[in-house]
C-alpha cells in the first residue's frame, strides 16, 4: 500500500500502520525490520497533502513513543535494565530518518524528559 500509485491508498497505508503500533506495541518492532521508516521518509515529501498529513500523524505517535520510552529512563533499575535495552534499540531505529529526527528533536518535552533521566545518572 505505501508504495501504490494511489494517494489515498499510501495515506491509508500509513494509518494502518499508526493503528497497529497503537494496538500492538511489537507492531514497531516488525514494521522497523520491514523498513516501514524508510517508506515514512520517502512519503514525508509526498506531493499529495492527505499522504503528508497521514505521515504527520505518524511522526506525531513515533515522537510520543521516544518521549514515553526516555521517560521511563527514569525509572530503570539494575534489574529492569536488560529488558530495556530492546526500547532503546527500537528509538534509536525511530529517529535515525531525517524527517523524523529533526521532528522529534525538536520537542523541547523530550530533552526536558532526557534531561530527568539523566540527572540520577550522573548524581552517582
Amino acid at each position: 500500500a505505501l508504495e501504490s500509485s494511489t494517494a489515498a491508498v499510501r495515506g491509508k497505508g500509513v494509518l494502518a500502520a499508526v493503528m497497529l503500533t497503537v494496538v500492538s506495541e511489537p507492531f514497531l518492532a516488525v514494521a522497523c525490520e520491514y523498513r516501514l521508516m524508510s517508506y515514512a521518509e520517502k512519503l514525508a515529501f509526498d506531493k499529495d497533502l492527505y499522504v503528508r498529513q497521514c505521515v504527520r500523524i505518524w511522526h506525531r505517535l513515533m515522537q510520543r513513543y521516544v518521549l514515553g520510552t526516555v521517560r521511563q529512563l527514569t525509572t530503570i533499575t539494575p534489574s529492569s535494565a536488560h529488558g530495556f535495552t530492546a526500547e532503546l534499540r527500537l528509538v534509536l531505529h525511530v529517529v535515525t530518518p531525517p524527517t523524523l529526527k529533526s521532528f522529534i528533536l525538536n520537542d523541547g518535552e523530550l530533552f526536558t524528559a532526557a534531561g530527568a533521566a539523566l540527572v540520577p545518572l550522573g548524581a552517582d
